[in-house]
């Protein structure tokens, strides 16, 4: 019985992951569709090439324009 309760919980934990995984990779692909966020990531990147932005910065302004690209879709 502890087994199969061990089995349940590693499927659980695998299934988690997966559902992350590939909303991960529909957000790329969804991302890299977008023309205005293929501009707007073309920019970001280049103020990271130029040290004018972190990495983790540029992530969120990159997300911010994704959010408000779905969200003008949306409306």
């Amino acid at each position: 019985a502890e087994s199969s309760g061990h089995y349940a919980e590693k499927r659980r934990l695998q299934n988690r992951y997966w559902m992350w995984k590939y909303l991960r990779e529909r957000v790329l692909e969804a991302a890299g569709k977008n023309s205005s966020v293929k501009r707007r990531a073309e920019e970001i990147q280049n103020s990271l090439d130029c040290g004018l932005v972190a990495p983790r910065v540029a992530a969120g302004e990159l997300w911010k324009h994704i959010v408000g690209s779905v969200d003008s879709e949306d409306g």
